[in-house]
C-alpha cells in the first residue's frame, strides 16, 4: 500500500484502497474442514484475476479478508467498477464436495489523499465502511466522516446495552397476527423495545443490528423468551384460546446448544405447550455462522418447536435455508405487498411463493398488511395469515389482552 501512496503522491493522482470480506466463508471451513476452505479461497482468487490488471492489486490479508489497491486520476469510481467485478464474479456457486455453496462479499473503500495520506489511516477508513457495508447487508460503502460519527454512535449504544439490564430496561410489545380466511388472531410475535435511561423508549432500528453483535444479546433473549412465553400462557388460560408465540431468536443464541436448553426452561417454567412455541430466524442467523445453527435449528424442530423463516424472498439464500431447516411458517416480507393493487405484477410472484409453500407443506405470514385491500389480495391468492397495521400495531400487554376480550365477545355474540 505504501508504493501505491508514494507513487499517488508523485504523480498527483488518487489512490484507493478497498476492504473486501467474504461473508459466509467461516461456514464452509466449519462444514467441509480448512482444505476444502482453502481451495475455495484459491477458486475465488482465480475469479477475480479478471480485475487483476491495469495496476489493481489484490492482497490476502486474513483468513477471509482481502484488501485491493489502485491508482489513478479518479481511484473512487474505478473502484467501485472494481468491486462490482469481483462481486459478480461470486455470483455463479462453488462446488464443495457435492454440494453448490454460495458466496457473497461486503465491499468498503477509502481514498488518499482525501482521507488520509498514511496506510494505517487509510485502512482504519476502509475497516470501518466494510463494517459499514456487513450492516447494509453487503452494500459497497465508502468511508466519510459521518461514517466515524456513527461509528462512535453505535460504541456509545453497545456501552449502554451492556450496562441494561433485560428484566428492568427492556419491554415487550406484541402483535397479532391473524387466520386470513377467519379473521381470528390465532399468533403472537413479540418485539423488543428498549426503555434508555436518556432517550426514552427505543425502537429495534435504534439498537439491535448493535445487539445482535453483543453476548448481552443471549441474556435479553432468554428474558424474551422466559416473558414471552409466560405471558401467552397466561393469555390462553384466561381466554381458553390456544395462541402460538412467535419469538426473533439473536443470532449469537441459536450458535449454541444452550439455546435449546433455554427453550426447554422457559417452556417449562410456564407450562406453555410445545406447540404453541414459534422461534423466528432470519436468513443470516441459518446461514452465517455455520452448521451449528443447522443443527441447533434441527434439533428444536425434532422437539416439535416450530420454525419460522423471516422475510423470505429477500436474499437467494431463502429456498436453500428451506431445504436445510425444517422450516413450518415463511413469513413474507412486506415487500411484496407495500403499496399492492390488483393488476400489480408483484401479484404473480406471490401466486408462485403460494404454490411452492403449499407444495412443501408449509404455512404462511404476510407481513406489512395495511389496507383491508391488500388483505382481500392475499387472502385471495390462498395465503394463510397476515400481520400488519391493518389489524393492529404492535401494543402493550394491556392493550393486546384487549384485542383479545374483544374477539373472545364476538365469538360469543356470533357464536
Amino acid at each position: 500500500m505504501k508504493a501505491a501512496l508514494d507513487s499517488g503522491a508523485r504523480y498527483q493522482t488518487e489512490t484507493s484502497v478497498a476492504m473486501i470480506d467474504l461473508a459466509r466463508f467461516k461456514s464452509v471451513n466449519e462444514k467441509y474442514g480448512h482444505t476444502e476452505g482453502d481451495r475455495l479461497l484459491r477458486q475465488i482468487v482465480e475469479r477475480w484475476a479478471v480485475v487483476r490488471t491495469h495496476g489493481v492489486d489484490i492482497y490476502r490479508i486474513g483468513g477471509d479478508e482481502f484488501a485491493v489497491v489502485l491508482n489513478g486520476s479518479d481511484a473512487e469510481q474505478a473502484m467501485h467498477t472494481v468491486i462490482k467485478t469481483m462481486r459478480a464474479a461470486l455470483i455463479e456457486p462453488f462446488i464443495l464436495g457435492d454440494q453448490n455453496t454460495r458466496i457473497d462479499m461486503s465491499a468498503g473503500l477509502t481514498v488518499a489523499p482525501r482521507d488520509g495520506t498514511t496506510a494505517d489511516v487509510l485502512a482504519a477508513n476502509a475497516d470501518l465502511a466494510v463494517l459499514t457495508s456487513k450492516i447494509e447487508k453487503g452494500k459497497t460503502c465508502t468511508y466519510s466522516s459521518e461514517l466515524r460519527k456513527l461509528a462512535l454512535q453505535r460504541h456509545e449504544i453497545a456501552q449502554d446495552l451492556l450496562a441494561a439490564r433485560p428484566d428492568r430496561d427492556f419491554v415487550l410489545a406484541y402483535q397479532p397476527i391473524v387466520d386470513l380466511r377467519t379473521g381470528a388472531i390465532v399468533k403472537v410475535e413479540v418485539l423488543l423495545r428498549w426503555q434508555h435511561p436518556t432517550r426514552g423508549l427505543l425502537m429495534p432500528a435504534d439498537f439491535i443490528d448493535v445487539l445482535c453483535g453483543l453476548d448481552q444479546s443471549r441474556s435479553v433473549g432468554r428474558w424474551v423468551l422466559d416473558t414471552a412465553c409466560q405471558q401467552i400462557a397466561h393469555w390462553n388460560k384466561r381466554f381458553g384460546m390456544d395462541l402460538v408465540v412467535s419469538v426473533n431468536a439473536f443470532p449469537l443464541q441459536v450458535a449454541t446448544f444452550d439455546f435449546i436448553l433455554d427453550v426447554q426452561s422457559a417452556l417449562y417454567r410456564s407450562g406453555l405447550p410445545v406447540g404453541c412455541l414459534e422461534i423466528e430466524v432470519t436468513e443470516n442467523i441459518t446461514l452465517q455462522e455455520g452448521s451449528l445453527n443447522l443443527k441447533v435449528l434441527k434439533q428444536l424442530s425434532e422437539m416439535f418447536v416450530a420454525i419460522s423463516l423471516d422475510d423470505f424472498g429477500t436474499g437467494f439464500a431463502s429456498l436453500n435455508s428451506v431445504t436445510q431447516i425444517e422450516v413450518q411458517t415463511l413469513k413474507i416480507d412486506r415487500s411484496f405487498v407495500f403499496g399492492l393493487r390488483p393488476g400489480d405484477p408483484r401479484i404473480e410472484v406471490l401466486k408462485a411463493m403460494q404454490r411452492m409453500t403449499k407444495g412443501l407443506g408449509i404455512r404462511t405470514v404476510v407481513e406489512g398488511i395495511e389496507h383491508k385491500a391488500v388483505a382481500d389480495i392475499v387472502r385471495k391468492i390462498g395465503f394463510d395469515c397476515g400481520q400488519g397495521y391493518y389489524w393492529s400495531r404492535p401494543v402493550d400487554p394491556r392493550s393486546f389482552a384487549g384485542l383479545l376480550e374483544a374477539e373472545c365477545a364476538s365469538a360469543v355474540q356470533f357464536g
